[in-house]
């Protein structure tokens, strides 16, 4: 795993909104990926409806466009699939996501998965990310 990178926005030294990006190389149908995740996104109850959410999403993601990444995945509620939608995020209902102990690993229900394609090589083998079990590792994000 590689270092998560923060986006934040600050208003002086108080913090309104943020978001996460960290990065893993996993093996998926017997080939090696740069996978990263998009998570911890948050903004201050009396911050919301300000964009400042949709900035830090579209930052982290920017960043995720620029990067080695082959895919990159977020899990959230379904409410929130047209905020992430707008930032060119794919809803993904039928994901497949395992997790936990490789030897008897669960498989992630409590959110909806959305994708974020970003090299070639992972917009060729969407279909295989969309239907075959793919193992995150020990945590979801």
């Amino acid at each position: 795993e590689r270092p998560t990178v923060d986006f934040v926005v600050l208003d002086d030294e108080l913090l309104v909104s943020h978001a996460a990006v960290n990065c893993r190389d996993l093996v998926h149908a017997g080939r090696s990926w740069h996978v990263y995740g998009l998570s911890s996104v948050f903004t201050f109850p009396d911050w919301r409806k300000g964009g400042h959410g949709s900035r830090v999403v579209r930052a982290a993601t920017d960043h995720i466009l620029a990067s080695d990444a082959d895919v990159a995945i977020l899990f959230c509620t379904p409410r929130l699939e047209r905020f992430y939608a707008r930032a060119g995020w794919t809803a993904v209902p039928g994901a497949h996501i395992l997790y936990g102990d490789p030897a008897s690993p669960r498989e992630k229900h409590d959110n909806l998965a959305m994708f974020l394609y970003v090299s070639k090589a992972a917009r060729e083998a969407r279909s295989l990310f969309e239907t075959h079990p793919f193992y995150v590792g020990e945590n979801a994000w």
